[in-house]
This record gives C-alpha cells, sequence and structure tokens, in this order.
C-alpha cells in the first residue's frame, strides 16, 4: 500500500525527532519538532514524547512542562510514556535547584 507524501513526510520527522533523542540532542529535535510544525505537519503523541524524552533527558525539565502544556492546548492525548518522562524530568529538574 503506498503511503500519501504527508503520511511519509510526518513519519521522516517523527524518525528524525526520535534518532536525535536517542543520540541525546534536544536542541536538534526540539528544531525538527518546530520545523515539523511550521511545514503544517500533523504531530501527534509519538512526536512529542520524542521530543520531551529528548529534552528531559538533558535535564530541560522547563522545556518538558511547556511541551506536555502544548499537548493540553492542542488536545493531543497525553500516554504513560508522556507522563512518566515528563516526571523524571521535573523530578531530576527540581533535585538541581
Amino acid at each position: 500500500m503506498a503511503q500519501s507524501k504527508q503520511e511519509r513526510s510526518g513519519i521522516t520527522f517523527n524518525a528524525a525527532i526520535s534518532a536525535c533523542d536517542k543520540g541525546g540532542s534536544w536542541a536538534e529535535a526540539l528544531e525538527l519538532f518546530s520545523v515539523m510544525m511550521q511545514s503544517k505537519q500533523e504531530c501527534d503523541t509519538t512526536s512529542l514524547n520524542s521530543v520531551i524524552s529528548a529534552c528531559g533527558k538533558d535535564d530541560e525539565w522547563g522545556r518538558v512542562l511547556q511541551l506536555v502544556d502544548m499537548m493540553a492546548q492542542r488536545k493531543i492525548e497525553s500516554d504513560s510514556t508522556t507522563l512518566s518522562t515528563a516526571i523524571t524530568a521535573t523530578e531530576k529538574g527540581a533535585k538541581c535547584e
């Protein structure tokens, strides 16, 4: 079954953001997410979980909270991965202060 150009683009963005997460590149993950949004690609739980994870791994807990807030504002459903990653990031942030 052939995928539409838009579906492939969304999948490509998600894969690239996930690679940034795994590589410890939160700023690049955030930049790709921004480009994804600007290009009118559909961001979903998978996209946001990867960005949240990347930010959380580098103690960017303030950004994590902003992303979780954005999910709520855009009515993007969070899941257990979203919540556990956000909790872990904020716990690490609280210990640093």
